[in-house]
């Protein structure tokens, strides 16, 4: 498994000037207000609140990169804890998922192409934000089934076995921002792919047996039944994720652990945006339904979630949503699969 070796192999870091060309010129997504709620009496600073996890790394300074710690004014908004009705089903306790806590299942496992999956469990989760856009609001309770979802953002190498067994479409563009032979270059084969589309994304999943998470599924990887703004806590930082130019371009997809989510999933904010299977409406929460949402029926547009290397910390938060044409692809556009769980 790749670690933040990854990084310190990549040509960004050790021959910067050399392989920094021109950067694409790449249609920036349509971006929505985020914090259209939020007061503005004064600048509040959030106090990181990190889950640990074991045998944690982190990109330090001694590996080449230098540790940024938000200001006040790059600080996300204060996360508000829900309350719904009393009448309200099923039965909420606030901040913390409703889940099934006893299993016979994998917390991770390998599926039939060899690829790490996470388990998420059953249980209700809050999703959507009331302090954020209006796409996001309200906040409300999902009920979801068991799933397992990609424990990394699918990579250059996994995506090409599925184009060389004759399956899927090659990428739209073998180049990265900055480097010229992104695809096919030996040094990025765990990176995320990029300049796929959402068909060609779901193409890929369905050779493996597998999907494109619900929007539900994946704020849920995201959030684990918390109401913490980023998979991590409520505080962006570039040891902890990829994003506003940190790197400036795409990072290994199996480094950042201290960004890791609930249920150890990585990189489900910033690096690349990525696809899910639903089609986008900005008034979607208000009708949708509580148990296992698939999204509205027909759409022009499909949802994409977590933000990229490229965008600021608010369009990373784990409840952010934009949406794209599904025919387009970007270098700043990922994905990843989830299958439902089944004993």
């Amino acid at each position: 498994m790749a670690n933040v070796q990854d990084i310190r192999k990549d040509p960004i870091h050790m021959e910067k000037a050399k392989v920094r060309s021109t950067p694409e010129k790449i249609r920036p997504l349509r971006k929505r207000n985020p914090w259209i709620a939020v007061g503005v009496i004064g600048l509040v600073v959030i106090t990181a609140c990190v889950i640990p996890a074991p045998s944690l790394r982190t990109p330090s300074q001694s590996e080449g990169h230098t540790p940024v710690t938000a200001t006040a004014s790059e600080t996300a908004a204060p996360t508000r804890t829900p309350t719904l009705e009393p009448s309200s089903t099923p039965t909420w306790t606030g901040t913390e998922v409703l889940e099934a806590t006893l299993t016979s299942l994998p917390s991770y496992q390998l599926d039939a192409k060899g690829v790490p999956m996470a388990y998420v469990p059953e249980g209700v989760f809050a999703m959507g934000n009331d302090r954020g856009s209006v796409d996001e609001q309200p906040i409300h309770p999902v009920n979801l089934d068991a799933f397992y979802i990609d424990k990394f953002e699918v990579t250059n190498g996994f995506y090409k076995a599925c184009v060389e067994a004759g399956i899927c479409q090659a990428v739209r563009k073998k180049s990265s921002a900055t480097r010229s032979n992104y695809y096919d270059d030996r040094h990025y084969v765990r990176f995320p792919v990029i300049f796929v589309d959402w068909n060609m994304a779901q193409t890929y999943c369905e050779w493996r047996e597998a999907r494109l998470p619900t929007e539900a599924e994946w704020e849920k990887a995201a959030r684990g039944g918390t109401t913490v703004t980023y998979p991590w806590g409520d505080t962006p930082d570039c040891n902890l994720a990829n994003y506003r130019n940190c790197l400036g371009d795409t990072s290994g997809a199996t480094i950042y652990d201290l960004g890791q989510s609930r249920y150890g999933i990585y990189n489900l904010a910033g690096n690349v945006w990525e696809w899910v299977s639903d089609w986008y409406s900005d008034a979607y929460y208000r009708s949708s339904p509580q148990d296992n949402p698939q999204g509205p029926d027909t759409g022009k547009e499909k949802v994409l979630r977590g933000g990229s290397w490229k965008d600021d910390y608010a369009e990373m938060r784990s409840m952010n949503r934009e949406a794209e044409n599904p025919a387009y692809s970007s270098n700043v556009i990922g994905f990843r699969c989830a299958r439902d769980a089944e004993p």
